[in-house]
């Protein structure tokens, strides 16, 4: 089912005139005024219940076996819409609704059904605990729809030529419409609401994520970490506003403010005024600079002196005196007020399966943990080293007993600094991981008696009669879809990076096939998990035949390093992922050129390139010495 888009009462027929657009703007920056009583009359619909259908589906071409949806409104006489894609559009006398699907498989005894569910392009999703929205419909007519606290609102644009924007504000009086947000960008971001009866602002913070088709649009109170701060630490009255925005803030001598963008979707620079000293004294404003607040910089100009830092996640733009330096914070280092200590000699773990046959053994020598931390626990400290580490492959036929091992000490070195005066976010202050150089030696003998451990009969094990309910239960989980997913009413926490390092990863891999990997499979003792690991076994001896053996392939994963960073968490595991995709797609190469069946160019080179130094550099070093 899918929302329609609501239409003005009949009633109102009123036709607001256009309004008027000077040539030139006054010389101060100020809130629009109101274009007259009609604009103070809130014109609100109503959005249509959703448990009646909406919508009627067709199908064509079902004898060659394709099936094509088309849709329209049900009831009226409005045309077929588009075929059916992963957004659908559907016209009825000027309105536009885009529908979006969702096409997945079902659960438990229908996992070979393709379920489509239709869904609405945008939702629409209140968060906040005090405060009810209005999203203006139409700013023609300033149309809106309210949406209370903790509820959901399917959205849909009224005209087609309709930027896929929205603008809102609260639902009570005093409040106006915000900048325009647009809905494709997804991501967080911060939008200002304001009052212009008590002149007071409203950080709100806004979430736009794809699930699938549908993007959903969730509005949260603001956190105590706003974007952007200004500090006015000058003997001067300074105006601020955006570039291209006439909303502007005042600011007196040592005043600060938060900020954020008033216009999301113009550009974000922030002009800088210098008003006048005195009341009764008319003269321009001296224009400051227009500044970008993303870069981290200092601009010294002739009447005051600007600087753009970081404080935390938020962005400082700083203003004082030119003969008066900047207020740098104390440099001293915090002293801990406790510490924790925790040394191991050693530690080791020993895997094995059912016959009962061991099949690796992991060990860590001198493994230290240490804990440190400031008053009222302002700071925590953490770091772990891991002197030596070593993975033994435990299998009596193998021709690598040895696994991993690292070429130096300490093999690992963590270290992580965390705030934690920052209640909503996650602040670290530092991060650092380091490996030293690794050599993995992989048998295949060892990665098919792993299969054959972890993969146990039960995991695959049919039910060839369910009952009624369990038929029921699972068609019921099957066409929940995307309808099912539950609102979101814990807000996870972003995380922001002063420092992040992993350093680079060097490792050298070898791998071969031994002839036991395949004489296992037709062995006694593994017969009742042949099916379980049947396709392990087969890529196992596809790349025996063609990857025969890999014999120290040298592989290099640059260094990943992040400065003043701030992204959700699902975001920062995906760029980590992305970035060491990349480096192994980069080097795909050098595995392939280590293959013994391509007499392993990659050794070639290395011999002809030593014994080329030895020619060289031995004969110099001798007439040297």
């Amino acid at each position: 089912q899918a929302m329609p888009k609501a239409s003005l009462a009949d009633t109102e027929t009123v036709v607001v005139p256009p309004a008027a657009v000077k040539r030139k703007h006054q010389l101060l920056p100020s809130i629009p005024p109101n274009r007259g009583l009609l604009d103070l009359i809130p014109k609100k619909v109503s959005i249509a219940s959703t448990s009646a259908p909406l919508l009627a589906v067709c199908h064509t071409h079902q004898r060659h076996g394709i099936l094509k949806m088309q849709l329209r409104l049900k009831g009226k006489s409005a045309a077929w819409s588009n075929v059916i894609s992963c957004e659908c559009t559907v016209r009825d006398h000027g309105h536009t609704y885009v529908v979006g699907f969702v096409l997945e498989h079902g659960h438990g005894w229908y996992d070979r059904t393709q379920v489509l569910t239709l869904v609405p392009r945008f939702l629409l999703i209140n968060a906040l605990d005090d405060h009810a929205l209005d999203v203006l419909m139409d700013e023609s007519t300033s149309t809106s729809a309210t949406l209370e606290r903790h509820a959901q609102l399917p959205w849909h644009f009224a005209h087609a030529h309709h930027r896929n924007t929205i603008r809102i504000r609260f639902a009570a009086p005093g409040w106006v419409w915000s900048g325009a947000l647009h809905l494709h960008t997804t991501g967080d971001q911060t939008l200002r609401l304001r009052n212009t009866v008590d002149r007071t602002t409203y950080l709100i913070r806004i979430s736009i994520k794809l699930e699938g088709p549908q993007y959903r649009i969730v509005f949260r109170s603001s956190t105590n970490v706003p974007p952007y701060r200004i500090e006015n630490f000058s003997l001067e009255t300074i105006r601020v506003h955006q570039s291209r925005v006439r909303i502007s803030d005042i600011l007196l001598p040592h005043q600060t403010c938060e900020y954020t963008w008033d216009e999301p979707l113009k550009p974000h620079l922030l002009v800088v005024d210098m008003l006048p000293s005195q009341a009764d004294d008319n003269s321009r404003p001296i224009r400051i600079g227009v500044f970008s607040m993303d870069d981290i910089a200092t601009f010294p100009t002739k009447s005051l002196a600007v600087e753009v830092r970081a404080d935390g996640p938020t962005r400082v733009l700083r203003l004082t005196d030119v003969m008066t330096p900047f207020p740098r914070p104390p440099m001293g280092k915090k002293e801990p007020a406790g510490w924790y200590l925790l040394k191991l000699h050693s530690l080791s773990v020993s895997l094995v399966d059912s016959k009962p046959s061991e099949l690796v053994y992991v060990s860590w020598n001198t493994v230290a943990f240490q804990a440190t931390w400031t008053e009222h626990m302002a700071q925590l400290a953490l770091h772990v080293s891991v002197h030596s580490m070593q993975i033994d492959n435990q299998v009596r036929t193998t021709r690598y007993p040895v696994l991993l091992n690292f070429t130096d000490s300490p093999a690992l070195d963590a270290t992580i600094v965390r705030e934690t005066t920052y209640t909503s976010i996650e602040f670290l202050r530092y991060v650092n991981v380091m490996l030293q150089p690794m050599h993995w030696r992989i048998d295949g003998t060892l990665i098919n008696q792993l299969a054959a451990m972890f993969v146990s009969p039960e995991d695959v094990q049919h039910n060839t009669a369910p009952t009624r309910e369990d038929r029921v239960r699972d068609f019921d989980a099957s066409i929940v879809g995307l309808l099912g997913v539950p609102r979101e009413t814990t807000v996870s926490k972003k995380l922001y990076f002063e420092k992040f390092e992993l350093a680079p990863i060097q490792a050298s891999l070898s791998f071969a096939t031994s002839s036991s990997s395949t004489t296992a499979s037709s062995s006694n003792t593994y017969t009742t998990n042949a099916v379980q690991v049947a396709g392990v076994r087969q890529i196992l001896q596809a790349a025996g035949k063609t990857l025969t053996k890999i014999h120290n392939a040298p592989l290099h994963w640059r260094a990943l390093r992040w400065q003043h960073m701030f992204v959700p968490r699902e975001t920062m595991l995906n760029q980590m992922s992305l970035h060491y995709q990349h480096e192994a797609y980069r080097q795909a190469y050098v595995l392939l050129g280590s293959v013994d069946v391509l007499g392993n160019p990659v050794k070639v080179w290395h011999n002809l390139r030593g014994g080329l130094e030895s020619f060289v550099w031995e004969p110099l070093r001798g007439w040297q010495e």
